[in-house]
Formats: C-alpha cells, sequence, structure tokens
C-alpha cells in the first residue's frame, strides 16, 4: 500500500515519492493491490479527468473538498457494484474521527456499475459521490457546498483509505473494518424479503403494510460502523419501504408489482480477502 502527503511548506519522503506537506497533513493510500487505483490531487490526471466531467462553475464551487477527495479508477476486468472509503480525522491531541462514505448500486446493470477503466469520485459529503462520466450526475452536483471545511482544517491529518471493494462477480476485498459486507448482504436478503411481501398485498392492506414499516426510526445511520445485520436489514426494510410508497402514489399498484417481480435473489458476496 503506497502513501503520499500533499501541501505546502516541508518536503517528505515517503514510499518513494518526493511530496509537499502541510497542516493538516492529507495522506492518501493507494488500493491497486485491490484493483482499484486512488487518484489522489497531486496527480495530474486527478484535475484533467474532473475538467472533463465538471463545468468550470461547478468545479470551483469544489474547491474546499477537492483535496480531500479521491478519484478511484477501476483497473479490475469486473464492473465494481460498491466501494466504501474512510476518512480518519486526527486532531492535535490525537484523537481520531471516522467519516465513511459508500458508492454502491446492488443492482447488476451495467449502466449503474462501475466499468472497467472508469473513474468514481469520492469525497467526504453524503450525497456527493458518483461515477464520473454520467450526465445526469454531473447536473446533480451543480448546488453544492460543504458545510464541514471547518472541521477537517482543525485536524492535525486527514487519511483517505479505501476500505472496501465489491464487484459483480460478488467479491469483496479490502479490510472491510466499515461491515460492508454483513451490510450489503442484509440489505439484499431485505429487498428480497419486502419485494415478496409486497407481491402477496394489494388495495389497502398493502398502503397500509408500507406505511407501518416506513415509520420505523432508521438506527444504523446513527452510528456509522456500529450497525448489526439485524439494524442494516430494518433499515433497508425502511428505506425501501419509503421509496415504494412513494412509487404506488405516483405510478399506481401495477409499476410497484413490476419493480417487485424485478428483483432477483442475489448471492451473497464473499467474505473480504485479508
Amino acid at each position: 500500500m503506497i502513501g503520499f502527503r500533499v501541501g505546502v511548506g516541508l518536503l517528505m519522503f515517503e514510499s518513494g515519492i518526493l511530496v509537499a506537506h502541510a497542516k493538516p497533513q492529507i495522506l492518501y493510500s493507494n488500493a491497486i493491490s485491490l484493483g482499484v487505483s486512488v487518484i489522489a490531487p497531486p496527480d495530474p490526471l486527478f484535475a484533467a479527468t474532473l475538467s472533463t466531467w465538471l463545468d468550470p462553475q461547478t468545479l470551483q464551487s469544489f474547491d474546499s473538498i477537492l483535496p480531500y477527495s479521491v478519484l478511484l479508477r477501476n483497473d479490475s476486468t469486473q464492473g465494481i457494484v460498491s466501494v466504501c472509503v474512510r476518512w480518519v480525522l486526527t486532531d492535535h491531541q490525537g484523537k481520531q474521527v471516522v467519516q465513511t462514505m459508500m458508492l454502491h448500486s446492488l443492482i447488476k446493470e451495467k449502466k449503474r456499475m462501475q466499468l472497467p477503466n472508469q473513474f468514481a469520485f469520492m469525497g467526504p459529503q453524503p450525497g456527493l459521490n458518483r461515477n464520473i462520466g454520467i450526465e445526469q450526475n454531473a447536473r446533480l452536483l451543480s448546488a453544492f457546498r460543504w458545510n464541514n471545511l471547518q472541521l477537517y482544517l482543525n485536524q492535525s491529518s486527514v487519511r483517505v483509505e479505501v476500505d472496501s471493494i465489491v464487484f459483480e462477480d460478488g467479491r469483496i476485498v479490502g479490510p472491510d473494518v466499515n461491515k460492508t459486507m454483513e451490510k450489503v448482504n442484509s440489505w439484499l436478503k431485505a429487498d428480497e424479503d419486502l419485494a415478496n411481501q409486497v407481491l402477496g398485498k394489494q388495495g389497502d392492506a398493502l398502503r397500509s403494510f408500507l406505511t407501518r414499516l416506513a415509520s420505523i426510526p432508521q438506527q444504523s445511520f446513527a452510528r456509522p460502523g456500529s450497525g448489526t445485520a439485524e439494524m442494516f436489514y430494518q433499515d433497508r426494510m425502511t428505506t425501501l419501504a419509503r421509496a415504494f410508497s412513494n412509487l404506488l402514489e405516483k405510478e399506481g399498484e401495477a409499476k410497484l408489482r413490476t419493480v417487485c417481480l424485478a428483483t432477483q435473489a442475489v448471492e451473497k458476496i464473499n467474505p473480504p480477502s485479508r
């Protein structure tokens, strides 16, 4: 694993790379052994790739978050259906805070995956991360605002590391500190179970069922990294119930049943490589 630091002021040499060092120190871990290359801001390819995807005005609004962001290039021969990145923040007293972001589809459709040689943008902001090259993804970022800048500036160091990668064949690699394997398998089970339950109901009974399920408070999102399989499962059921309720109201029962019938059981992903 290769790490390198960026900034201004003091030059440092790490893993054969001469780079600059600043406060906070920003360190990037390469994940090439996982089948993914981390393209960090010091690499000219980082800015060049973003400039082909985002218009200058949108790119300018990203100025504050870009030093803490990375591009992930799929160097494997498989499509990627899920990627998890961690930001480990260490303050001047040595206390650490970890922020985790996932980009995933869970649907085995080529247009939803990060295909071989494609890039994904990953930054420490919910709703920000996107597969690059998809036009609507760029449009969604035009109103971006980052509210955590001061938190990051107050740190002694920030380390950006890839936690796990899930490929289209169900293989997962990486340390998986975020429990992605457990989380995704719980989500897949919830997808299948809810679809089967929806197909067994209709009319008022269906609406009542989805309304009740959608009202259950979500737990795992409130405690990142500490959720259980049961919490992941229930939270996914709640999320889907809300989406299904909206679909039912907007497009009707027939459309909802079509979506549920298209939901197929997916084999569980394999344990992470160590």
